[in-house]
């Protein structure tokens, strides 16, 4: 019972974002953005919604965990054909997607266009503990605390709907 529960609310936070971000602009904008290049099975929306539900517990961050998703919505795909769909182009497209959504969401923009500020900047952290295999690479923050860690910023100006890398 739990499981559908889980499975219930899965599906209705996907009828949400599907509403939320058309799917017309969200493929548009992953072929203006290269991210499709030519017809494939693999939108742009299912990119999208592979990175808003890899968190969750039922779905591993993992290229497994990504297939085991697309065969669930009936969509087949190799791991290494999936893995090549993440390089510069996805992340261009995210951006996109990331910067879209924020000014939709909060659609201040215009409320500030007379502001006597440059710049407004929203921000935010998270930290993730890494395998220990990674120590030489990613040192950790110490304490008791896993000893390898990365923390990721974000920054997004929400004048000119950027992000600020």
């Amino acid at each position: 019972m739990r499981k559908s529960n889980a499975l219930q609310n899965k599906s209705k936070l996907v009828d949400q974002i599907i509403r939320f971000f058309d799917k017309k602009f969200v493929n548009k904008t992953a072929r203006s953005r290269k991210f499709v290049q030519r017809a494939s099975t693999f939108t742009g929306m299912d990119l999208l919604l592979l990175s808003v539900f890899s968190h969750q517990q039922n779905n591993a961050s993992s290229l497994q965990g990504y297939i085991s998703e697309l065969l669930f919505r009936g969509k087949a795909m190799a791991k290494q054909s999936l893995h090549d769909r993440f390089n510069k182009y996805s992340v261009d497209f995210m951006q996109k997607m990331l910067a879209h959504s924020l000014a939709q969401k909060l659609a201040i923009q215009k409320a500030f266009q007379t502001t006597c500020f440059k710049r407004i900047i929203i921000g935010d952290a998270t930290s993730y503990q890494l395998s220990s295999h990674y120590v030489d690479k990613y040192k950790g923050n110490g304490g008791h605390a896993s000893i390898s860690s990365i923390k990721i910023q974000y920054n997004y100006d929400l004048l000119s709907n950027k992000i600020i890398l």
